[in-house]
């Protein structure tokens, strides 16, 4: 685990933190991130920007959004070691009461984290994807991804419904490209 700074704010960097807190729920939404879960994960990612901003390599919002998904990583990160130390079969867990209901339940859970740790490890990979992608094309991806129609999507970027499925074609032709097929 990493170690916080636990030093205060100055109040140059206490002002830029409360002028851009609002990032952090722009972050959230565009990501689709739990508020609950990713909060405060977000907040200590945005104190530490504040804290190491430099004005003469980029813009804030684009270094704390960098920082966003660097803390969003290595929560992943994080997340996947546990999965991994999950118990995965019924065999490994160990149920003095014999309630075989109590097992079985036991044995489901496990296989959500197995999903779980599939999921991750696709997020992961398609991750690196994505950000290489032209910014259309994400937007694209993005409403794909949560389930949108083709239709839905053309509505919602202001296109065609055939754009949406060229877009579609060149993300998949894109993506091959990436993995090396």
């Amino acid at each position: 685990m990493q170690r916080q700074n636990n030093t205060p704010l100055t109040p140059e960097q206490r002002k830029l933190a409360e002028k851009h807190h609002n990032f952090i729920f722009y972050f959230m939404k565009r990501k689709g991130l739990d508020q609950e879960e990713f909060y405060d994960i977000l907040a200590i990612a945005l104190c530490k920007a504040v804290r190491t901003y430099d004005p003469s390599e980029y813009a804030f919002a684009t270094y704390c959004y960098r920082c966003f998904e660097n803390a969003l990583r290595m929560y992943i990160r994080d997340n996947k070691r546990r999965v991994q130390s999950a118990p995965f079969s019924a065999f490994e867990i160990h149920d003095d009461s014999g309630d075989i209901d109590n097992v079985i339940e036991e044995t489901v859970s496990c296989e959500k984290a197995i999903q779980t740790f599939d999921e991750l490890e696709t997020y992961m990979a398609m991750e690196g994807f994505v950000s290489r992608i032209p910014e259309k094309l994400r937007q694209v991806l993005d409403l794909h991804i949560k389930e949108y129609t083709q239709q839905q999507i053309a509505e919602i970027l202001g296109i065609s419904q055939p754009q949406v499925s060229r877009s579609l074609a060149k993300i998949r032709m894109l993506y091959k490209k990436y993995i090396g097929r």
